[in-house]
């Protein structure tokens, strides 16, 4: 599988490879990664949901709110 994402000309502040052309690539490539019935990579999930619930806990610590144990 070979997925090239071009664009021309972004316009806004964040016109850097990596920030417009990256999420469409993960959306193209993970929308064909699961017609062709390849399951994701558990461990990047793993952290992935682990990475989102840091976030959560100092957003929570941020403004106050109790944290789950």
């Amino acid at each position: 599988l070979v997925c090239v994402v071009v664009i021309n000309d972004p316009s806004g502040a964040a016109y850097y490879g990596g920030l417009v052309s990256a999420p469409v690539f993960g959306r193209v490539v993970g929308g064909a990664l699961r017609l062709m019935d390849i399951p994701p990579d558990n461990e990047l999930l793993l952290a992935d949901a682990r990475s989102r619930a840091e976030e959560e806990e100092a957003a929570a610590e941020a403004v106050g709110e109790p944290t789950p144990p």
